[in-house]
């Protein structure tokens, strides 16, 4: 069983909204036509993006992303 607090913080990490309303091209948006995905794969990465995220900050080893997470890493940095 996961820890509550692993919980929690993917919880919170999964509500973080990255596309701002009042964004010309939101975040989203912008990684699907840099990566050339469409905008429902590119959800789905964001998706993944936030999972890893949560899991870099609870592994207690380094971890990898996968190539399309990592993409949405750097756009995010």
């Amino acid at each position: 069983m996961s820890d509550p607090r692993t919980t929690i913080l993917l919880d919170k990490i999964m509500a973080f909204e990255l596309d701002a309303e009042e964004a010309q091209l939101p975040f989203t948006s912008r990684l699907a036509r840099e990566q050339g995905w469409t905008h429902v794969f590119a959800g789905r990465v964001v998706v993944e993006y936030k999972r890893f995220v949560a899991l870099a900050m609870v592994a207690g080893h380094p971890v990898t992303p996968s190539e399309e997470v990592d993409q949405a890493w750097h756009l995010h940095m």
